[in-house]
């Protein structure tokens, strides 16, 4: 089971994975460790047979994933799965001759990993996990069924690589044009979601904006019971939200199942540097009419229409 050092059986090789989720508990991590499974098997890597996954889940922690990166490098891995900039780097720099293939790493350029995305250049490959024009789209998702909004408040762990950084310029663009300030809300600790979300609450015509992060995504039921608690209109990054109003977010799923598959190729001889990074493999646009109900919103007919789930 994840987290528990289990003997090797003969010929097996070893896949060690660091996943930015809360634990095999959470109904995202247990999803994208079946990923990388599954698409090991499709490369003939049969997990228990010969292949042998050891994950660990990280939360977007940098201190578990400093201890998971050394713990899961002293079982000599043969290929690294490894979801967030800060697992992907910590692994890399404790075994830097092992391939890796990343997910869930909005700027692996600007994180160093990789040279381009057509040739990575070295013994790393992966699946991106963003555009960054995507951050444009989220907000005029988020203006377009709060046409109300005028401050928008932008949540974000200062600690989660460039993913901020890597964003923000083309969110502050369409808010711009639309006339709404964009205001940073850096929040490194669950005690300071509160009131921050409640600063913005404070202003008039509030909004939110989640970018995805695997500390916010780990911990976002304490957003969303904060933003509802609130009743302000937020758009959100993340994976497997019930409880939020719209969210617009890359499908980290089947990006975990690509990168097993990457991984089972690896692991076939392929060359990492051969091996182009591959795309986000779609957008998934979810919107909760319970909650643009409770907001005071009617969601436009655009978004309905495009709208891969509307939850009642």
């Amino acid at each position: 089971m994840p987290g528990f050092v289990r003997a090797q059986g003969v010929g097996q090789k070893l896949v060690c994975a660091m996943i930015g989720a809360a634990g095999p508990e959470d109904p995202n991590g247990a999803a994208w460790l079946a990923e990388i499974t599954r698409g090991l098997a499709e490369e003939g890597w049969t997990e228990g047979g010969n292949v042998h996954v050891e994950a660990r889940f990280t939360a977007g922690l940098l201190n578990l994933s400093e201890r998971f990166s050394a713990e899961l490098a002293g079982l000599g891995p043969d290929v690294w799965v490894c979801g967030t900039p800060a697992n992907a780097k910590n692994a890399h720099t404790l075994t830097p001759d092992v391939p890796l293939v990343f997910v869930a790493v909005p700027d692996p350029v600007g994180e160093g990993l990789i040279r381009s995305f057509n040739e990575p250049g070295g013994n790393i490959t992966g699946v991106a996990h963003y555009e960054a024009s995507v951050g444009g789209r989220q907000m005029g998702l988020l203006l377009e069924i709060a046409p109300d909004v005028r401050n928008v408040g932008y949540i974000y762990h200062p600690d989660g690589g460039t993913g901020f950084s890597y964003l923000r310029p083309f969110v502050n663009e369409v808010a711009v044009a639309a006339g709404v300030t964009l205001i940073d809300l850096p929040v490194r600790t669950l005690g300071e979601v509160e009131p921050a979300i409640a600063s913005v609450a404070a202003l008039p015509g509030p909004g939110l904006f989640v970018p995805t992060n695997n500390w916010t995504n780990s911990n976002r039921q304490a957003f969303i019971d904060a933003v509802n608690r609130h009743r302000i209109p937020a758009m959100w990054g993340h994976t497997g939200l019930e409880q939020g109003l719209i969210s617009y977010r890359a499908d980290t799923t089947e990006a975990f199942h690509l990168a097993g598959g990457l991984a089972g190729r690896i692991l076939n001889g392929a060359d990492p540097r051969n091996l182009p990074v591959l795309g986000a493999p779609r957008y998934v646009l979810t919107v909760n009419l319970s909650v643009a109900a409770s907001l005071g919103l009617t969601v436009p007919l655009s978004i309905l229409v495009a709208a891969d789930r509307v939850i009642e």
